[in-house]
């Protein structure tokens, strides 16, 4: 099997580089300290009652790595790019993990297709259920990282 090309190289380099622009810096920080204990803190996150700020880097967060994941998703990316950008980062394993419990009430609440496509590439990772385990121990056990409603990936 050929390994990664230089186009899957650059395209997660080019990734890269846009999780290092200023805003996005902060709202990914914003987003790895937040440790919603119940969908209600994530409600009150996207109402605005946590300041504009928090709502604001809410959704720039999850819509960066929504869009990641798209990209990962969409066939324009080879497994070998896939897998390049995956030994690379897991930091949108962690936004997935973090909300996984809330998704589909957010789902009713909302859209039906929030966070669809990074749902989508996480279940394929080949160790998703060990990535869950590993960003529950790493959270100190947070809820969020545990339980995905009993929906974990068959495999």
């Amino acid at each position: 099997m050929p390994g990664a090309t230089m186009a899957d190289a650059d395209l997660c380099l080019r990734l890269y580089e846009q999780r290092r622009e200023r805003v996005l810096r902060r709202a990914r920080e914003w987003f790895m300290e937040f440790r919603p204990r119940g969908y209600d803190d994530v409600v009150a996150v996207l109402e605005g009652r946590e300041g504009r700020k928090a709502a604001r880097y809410f959704r720039q967060a999850t819509s960066y790595w929504e869009m990641v994941a798209a990209v990962m998703t969409s066939g324009a990316v080879s497994t070998e790019g896939r897998a390049l950008f995956v030994e690379t980062t897991r930091e949108f394993f962690f936004v997935y993990a973090k909300l996984l419990p809330f998704l589909e009430a957010h789902r009713a609440r909302t859209s039906p297709r929030f966070l669809r496509r990074l749902e989508e590439f996480c279940r394929s990772l080949p160790d998703h259920d060990a990535l869950l385990d590993y960003v529950a121990r790493m959270t100190g056990g947070a809820p969020s990282a545990r339980d995905d409603g009993g929906k974990r990936r068959k495999g």
